[in-house]
């Protein structure tokens, strides 16, 4: 990695200034070159072997080209369009993987470092696919639910799953599939020529053809012709229907195979190749590959070749249900078709697997982490879930949920996005981040804490506009305390006179990976102890 002011790749440059130093490379004669920089101040890493730049989050760059290329498109959440030949770019609140024109970039962000940053996406990740494949299981106390159904489900999670479960619960039962598939015996009719027929004597011919009713002019004189003489010329049948018994394999059990494995490899195709952000490599790299090949050589099987288009799933068939090697394939299908949508951020698809909208990650990581500490004040808790996933017609969300906690004397409510309007509020509508509901099942008292995740501080420390807000939200809704989630260096609290006690007030809990998580553990504890 060298520290540039400004990088050449083909007919772009990428640069900290748009000045005529940078516009001047694409006078050289080489697809890639750069221009030094002499400080710090007006620089970013270039990595000359893998011609990656690393830019970051916030900071004003520019693009420029030779060729007046530059569109509207290219800088879609990832800057400003100027014109054709000269644009910002400018990723606010994104950190990860993304392509620009010709250019890799890498997005960080001074307020994580890139252990934490990795830390906290594969947090999330484990955290919200267990949360999606949670609807497979029948557990107690769970529920889940959706404002509307639509079979268009996140296709992250789909791809994710196939990668993780293809090996195992699919390919071997693919495999029995295509060495011993189903066959099925039709009864069909058609007509034969009765010329080319060797089989039956003119006497059965004259029985066989007794009411036939298609006959040809003949100069034969025969028995048969004899028979069908139809104002004074001879006849005789032009054709015999016959039947026969057809072995095949297009049938809706092998139609249905077909389909899943062309569905399966257009999910796959349509991703090798881009970056998946939780994992940190190219999706070419890992195991897809070898997913996709296996596909195209089941697809290519001549009986799945033969077979026509399916009409609709054959559910009710008998062979998808007691042939094991076809009912493990429409439980693949039915499980792979049942996860639940559920996106980290309102990004596209295509942003989802490259650049990372950080402060809804950030968000979401706050809400798992709070019920992971919920989780741990008792060890008896029955846990219920209420997830809502709400539908905006391209994507799909996690919306107005609630996770419940509850034993013989709590009944503890982690709520994500609950919205207080007036009458909870004494003023307008409020809706914190996440609420906290404690109801003390002896005593009858309950107290409502109230959490903000803010992914942004100033020199490690909480906003004070942030704090203000905590403010709006305790006094409006009369909670017990409010708190700031933040990524920065310090806890803090101001308790409040009024009521008295240590524990009621607003404050900010750091929370971020490498962090202990002991300091909300220790005093949502206490305001237990208290109650």
């Amino acid at each position: 990695m060298i520290l540039t002011k400004a990088v050449k790749i083909g007919n772009y440059v990428i640069s900290t200034l748009a000045d005529s130093e940078s516009k001047s490379l694409f006078h050289t004669n080489s697809y890639f070159s750069h221009l030094v920089a002499s400080n710090s101040d007006n620089s970013f890493l270039y990595d000359t072997e893998k011609h990656l730049i690393v830019l970051e989050e916030w900071k004003i760059y520019f693009i420029q080209s030779c060729d007046f290329s530059i569109t509207e498109e290219m800088l879609a959440r990832r800057g400003e369009y100027i014109n054709a030949s000269i644009s910002k770019i400018q990723f606010t609140n994104s950190i990860g993987k993304s392509y620009l024109a010709e250019f890799s970039i890498e997005v960080k962000s001074k307020k994580l470092t890139t252990l934490e940053f990795s830390l906290m996406l594969d947090y999330v990740e484990s955290q919200a696919t267990n949360l999606a494949l949670a609807n497979m299981q029948s557990s107690s106390g769970f529920k889940v639910s959706r404002q509307s159904v639509s079979f268009n489900l996140n296709p992250y999670f789909k791809l994710k799953y196939l990668i993780e479960y293809y090996n195992k619960d699919l390919r071997p039962w693919l495999n029995i599939v295509c060495q011993n598939p189903h066959r099925v015996y039709e009864d069909i009719r058609y007509y034969e020529e009765v010329e080319l027929m060797n089989d039956f004597d003119e006497l059965s011919l004259v029985e066989i053809f007794s009411d036939f009713t298609s006959y040809v002019k003949t100069n034969v004189n025969s028995e048969l012709s004899n028979l069908f003489v139809f104002n004074g010329t001879k006849h005789v049948p032009s054709q015999i229907n016959q039947s026969a018994i057809k072995d095949t394999y297009n049938c809706p059990e092998n139609q249905f195979v077909k389909y899943l494995i062309d569905s399966l490899l257009n999910l796959a195709l349509k991703n090798i190749g881009k970056y998946d952000y939780l994992s940190g490599a190219m999706i070419r790299n890992n195991n897809l590959t070898q997913i996709v090949k296996d596909l195209y050589f089941f697809s290519r099987t001549p009986f799945l070749r033969n077979c026509s288009k399916l009409k609709s799933i054959p559910f009710s068939s008998q062979i998808l249900f007691k042939d094991i090697k076809y009912r493990k394939t429409l439980e693949f299908y039915k499980k792979i078709n049942a996860i639940p949508s559920l996106n980290f951020s309102d990004i596209e698809f295509e942003e989802i697997l490259e650049l990372k909208n950080i402060d809804r990650l950030y968000e979401y990581y706050c809400f798992f982490k709070l019920n992971e500490i919920v989780l741990l004040l008792s060890s008896d808790f029955t846990v219920s879930k209420n997830i809502v996933i709400t539908d905006t017609g391209m994507q799909k969300s996690l919306s107005i949920s609630s996770i419940s906690y509850s034993n013989d004397s709590f009944n503890i409510t982690v709520y994500f996005k609950k919205k207080y309007a007036i009458g909870s509020s004494y003023s307008v509508d409020l809706e914190p981040d996440f609420s906290i509901r404690i109801e003390n099942l002896i005593t009858r008292k309950i107290v409502s804490i109230f959490f903000d995740s803010k992914f942004k501080f100033k020199d490690g420390f909480v906003n004070s506009e942030d704090i203000h807000k905590m403010h709006t939200y305790k006094d409006a809704i009369d909670g017990f305390s409010s708190f700031v989630l933040y990524p920065g260096n310090r806890d803090i609290f101001y308790s409040d006179p009024k009521k008295g006690g240590n524990l009621t007030g607003v404050g900010a809990f750091v929370m971020k990976p490498d962090m202990s998580i002991y300091s909300i553990f220790d005093y949502l504890n206490n305001v237990i102890q208290q109650f």
